[in-house]
């Protein structure tokens, strides 16, 4: 799994490409902590090149997203595959976690906020 960052608008955008299993996840977890200890509490996952999120991935998603509400942010996520939708919403995820579209939508939505 790869992970990409750039900022837009205060919002930090972190692109998730390939698989997020066991493995994955605990990258992903480590990199949202680092951000989230940096004070980056206004996270935006980019899951369009997101093939595949495991029961792990699902995990690591939701503790970042209760950590960034804790720091007085937030953690959308935009773009979701239809595996990975499928997922979400089969593990009873979809009012969990909000989702955009796209990532202008997502963005936003920061910005509404």
């Amino acid at each position: 799994m790869e992970l990409a960052e750039e900022v837009a608008d205060e919002v930090t955008v972190v692109a998730v490409v390939g698989r997020m299993d066991a493995v994955g996840a605990r990258q992903f977890g480590e990199r949202m902590a680092a951000l989230l200890q940096a004070g980056r509490a206004r996270l935006l996952i980019d899951a369009s090149g997101l093939d595949y999120i495991g029961s792990m991935g699902l995990r690591a998603l939701m503790v970042a997203a209760h950590r960034a509400a804790a720091a007085r942010g937030r953690l959308a996520l935009c773009s979701l595959t239809a595996p990975v939708r499928g997922v979400v919403e089969l593990g009873g995820f979809g009012n969990v976690f909000e989702a955009y579209g796209s990532r202008a939508e997502a963005i936003e939505s920061f910005a509404a906020a």
